[in-house]
């Protein structure tokens, strides 16, 4: 960190000096050869632990000054004290990392260094709009030489980083093959789960709003981040509903909905973050429940195996669970290489949401709509049916294939199945769909970008501009009167079925394949099957009422007869 020259002299009166000559420079240069201990000179000279760093690293140079200049004992040099904004960087930063400590994330000094640079760069601005011009020419660059001294500052000697460069424990991965299947699991019974992050909202940043977003100094949409946990068995014929974190509670776009109704398993916090709670409250109130049918629908033990990973919001310990629940951890470094859902499931599931994304804007622009209408009308309702839909999407063969590093001898599929080559395939879908929409200038390598920047955690600053959105909803909707869940009325249903028959009407008249076009009206009548037993079913209850009516009318009738009978006598 360093002041700029153009604020040497603007600031001279602002920040405090200390001179130190050449003489001590050499004196403190000595002291640190012979073996003496940081503090004991920080003690002793009253610099910071930083200046004498500096110094040190400086060495040579100091050496050659007092070699060649007379009297260089005699010289000296102004060195400023660090800017109060650095200071309160490091205590942020400080408590941020106590935070992940806290829920078990391993750092490493890349991401350290990354979060101290955004912390730094929100402070730097909210100062400046407070009018602290003290601030306008500190620089700040969080370099490694930065990151050594501030771990020596802030006491982080048995910080534990994560090793970016450590290979997958293929020793441990082999082991864990050999004994994963050991308890008598059926391919159907075998599970596995993993989180990711999604910005539901985030396009292509050649899309022109993506651009206009960049000019906006407020909140952006497609920094709204929500976090999916998605999961299936080793089979293949199973998809798990998915469990979606939100910052909010109560979107205003879901106002009036029954959560019960929705696609996914609905909870909040402010941080859209899934942590134990939230995934203990799936597994036992999801997925222990789904496992029991599951397994009775087919003929099964009730009894099922969960895969996970060592991420912090895994409880660790199998008797935490569920009764029916068991939990294998996979190995240490080896996530990358065995987890299953890391295996193209959620990478295809993300490929897919942004092709249905990009199908909305075209389909929705071909009725005339605006482009900038249509992306304001993006809302998390829209982005829940879109989920749905992309997860949909996924194929069993997909969902089983998934396992072959895990288990190779139970994935029935894998010969002509290119992975790469359908994600190729679906990125030029995308770009295909952006440029009819009217996204132009959008190619693969936007895509890829957008596909990639899912996993990126959000920034200090964007989850306080988060947590401002969630308080704002909140208090709208104290304001707004509570709207009653709409639920489907026998004149919908009827609506529905009048185009049911229309649309069987033109497919018998316009295809002249007898045997195709009856196949389409059978699939269509089992696709509308649940709306014609939800007739069925209302139309039976309001039968039953009025047969009800006839006999309580008659009971209260007899009632009252009684009644009056006893107190004429």
């Amino acid at each position: 960190p360093r002041l700029s020259p153009a604020a040497k002299t603007s600031e001279k009166d602002k920040l405090k000096r200390k001179n130190i000559t050449l003489k001590d420079k050499l004196e403190i240069i000595k002291r640190i050869e012979c073996g003496e201990k940081q503090k004991d000179i920080i003690a002793s000279t009253g610099l910071t632990g930083s200046t004498i760093y500096t110094i040190f690293q400086n060495k040579e140079k100091i050496k050659q000054s007092a070699e060649t200049l007379i009297g260089g004992y005699k010289l000296s040099k102004v060195s400023r004290s660090r800017h109060s904004i650095l200071e309160r960087m490091e205590l942020l930063l400080l408590r941020w990392i106590e935070e992940q400590n806290t829920k078990g994330v391993l750092l490493s000094a890349m991401l350290i260094q990354e979060k101290a640079l955004s912390l730094f760069e929100g402070l730097k601005k909210k100062m400046l709009d407070e009018g602290d011009q003290t601030v306008k020419y500190v620089e700040f660059a969080a370099s490694r030489g930065w990151f050594d001294r501030f771990r020596q500052r802030g006491f982080l000697h048995t910080l534990r980083l994560s090793n970016e460069a450590a290979s997958p424990d293929t020793e441990s991965a082999a082991t864990f093959l050999d004994q994963l299947l050991e308890g008598g699991y059926d391919a159907r019974q075998v599970f596995n789960m993993d989180e990711t992050g999604l910005f539901w909202k985030r396009l292509p940043s050649k899309t022109f709003m993506s651009q206009e977003e960049k000019k906006v100094p407020s909140h952006k949409p497609s920094k709204d981040r929500l976090a999916l946990l998605l999961g299936g068995n080793l089979k293949g014929d199973v998809k798990l509903k998915p469990l979606l974190v939100y910052h909010s509670e109560n979107p205003r776009a879901l106002k009036g909905m029954l959560r019960s109704v929705l696609p996914v398993i609905w909870r909040s916090n402010h941080k859209s973050w899934v942590t134990q709670d939230v995934f203990m409250d799936y597994v036992r109130s999801y997925f222990s429940p789904f496992v029991e049918k599951y397994c009775r629908e087919n003929s099964l033990p009730n009894k099922a195996l969960l895969i996970i990973d060592n991420a912090p919001c895994h409880p660790v310990g199998t008797i935490l669970y569920a009764d029916n629940i068991e939990v294998v951890f996979l190995p240490p470094q080896t996530t990358s290489l065995l987890q299953p859902m890391d295996q193209g499931i959620i990478a295809t599931f993300k490929s897919y949401y942004l092709q249905i994304v990009m199908r909305h804007f075209r389909n929705e622009s071909k009725s005339g709509r605006s482009l900038m209408d249509i992306w304001k009308d993006f809302s998390i309702k829209v982005a829940l049916r879109f989920i749905a839909e992309a997860w949909d999407c996924i194929s069993p063969e997909t969902m089983n294939v998934a396992w072959m590093k895990l288990c190779p001898r139970h994935v029935y599929c894998a010969r002509g199945f290119k992975h790469d080559e359908l994600q190729s395939e679906s990125r030029m879908k995308i770009v295909k769909l952006a440029k009819e929409a009217g996204f132009k200038d959008v190619g693969e390598d936007d895509v890829e970008d957008v596909l990639s920047s899912h996993n990126q955690e959000p920034t200090h600053k964007e989850l306080v501009e988060l947590e401002k959105v969630r308080k704002s909803e909140e208090e709208n909707e104290e304001l707004e009167e509570v709207t009653e869940f709409r639920e489907i009325n026998m004149k919908m249903l009827q609506e529905i079925f009048d185009l049911e028959q229309q649309l069987n009407d033109k497919i018998a008249s316009y295809d002249d394949d007898i045997e195709r076009s009856i196949f389409v009206q059978n699939s269509l009548k089992e696709t509308l099957n649940p709306y014609h037993v939800l007739y069925e079913k209302k139309l039976r209850h309001g039968q039953q009422p009025r047969i009800l009516h006839y006999f309580l009318v008659g009971q209260e009738e007899k009632e009252a007869g009684e009644e009056q009978h006893v107190e004429e006598h």
